[in-house]
C-alpha cells in the first residue's frame, strides 16, 4: 500500500508493510521510505510517519546528499569474484586476530538490499556487488559485519567499536549508499551492469 507523507514539505510516498513483528519500523530501502506494522495490530501508519518525522527528515536528507556524491564516484569493474572474494578472505584474516573474533562460514552472493549480513550462527554472506567497491570501503563493509559477531544490534556500542578504526562512520555509510546508487544507476533493464569508463 502505498501512502502520501508531509516530512519534507513535498508529497514523497511510503510504502506500508505487514510483518510478524512486535514494534513499529521504518525503514529506508533504495532510497524509499517503508512503514512496517505488526500483523494484527490496530496502528496507523500515519502516527508512526509524524512520531519520528525527524528522524524521517534526516534520514532523507543523508539519502540526497549521497544521490549527490554518487556522481563522482567510479566502479571497479575489472575486480573479478574470485579475486574479490580472496580479497574478502585475507582481509577477515587481518581482523579477526586483532579483534579475537572468528566467523563460522563465509558466503558470497548476489544480494538485493544489502552490501553484508551476519546470522545468529556467526555466518557472514557479502554481497558479490561489493568487488565494484574500492579497497578501503570494502574493509570497512567486513569490518562492520566482524564487529557484529560481538554486537548484533547498531547501538551506541556497536558504532563506538566501529569509531576506533573509522571515525566518521557518518562518511562511510554515506559512501556506502552513494555506491549503492551508482551501481544500481548502471545497470540495464536485464540487470546487468552496463560497462563504465
Amino acid at each position: 500500500m502505498l501512502t502520501h507523507t508531509k516530512v519534507l514539505g513535498g508529497n514523497p510516498t511510503y510504502k506500508v508493510l505487514y510483518r510478524e513483528i512486535k514494534f513499529p519500523r521504518l525503514e529506508f530501502k533504495s532510497g524509499n521510505l517503508e512503514v512496517i506494522l505488526p500483523k494484527g495490530h490496530r496502528i496507523e501508519p500515519e502516527e508512526v510517519v509524524e512520531r519520528h518525522k525527524n528522524w524521517i527528515r534526516r534520514r532523507q536528507l543523508f539519502i540526497r546528499d549521497a544521490l549527490k556524491g554518487s556522481s563522482s564516484k567510479s566502479l571497479h569493474i575489472e575486480r573479478t569474484v574470485e579475486d574479490f572474494k580472496d580479497l574478502v578472505r585475507r582481509i577477515i584474516e587481518r581482523h579477526t586476530h586483532r579483534l579475537r573474533v572468528s566467523p563460522r562460514g563465509i558466503y558470497f552472493r548476489p544480494m538485493r538490499t544489502k552490501w553484508a549480513s551476519c546470522s545468529n550462527k556467526n555466518n557472514i554472506t557479502f554481497n558479490t556487488k561489493l568487488r565494484l567497491l574500492p579497497l578501503s570501503t570494502i574493509d570497512y563493509v567486513v569490518y562492520h559485519e566482524l564487529i557484529h559477531l560481538v554486537n548484533r544490534k547498531h547501538d551506541t556500542r556497536f558504532w563506538n567499536t566501529m569509531r576506533k578504526r573509522y571515525r566518521n562512520t557518518d562518511t562511510w555509510e554515506k559512501r556506502l549508499l552513494s555506491y549503492w546508487f551508482l551501481i544500481h544507476r548502471n545497470r540495464n533493464r536485464k540487470g546487468h551492469l552496463i560497462a563504465i569508463h
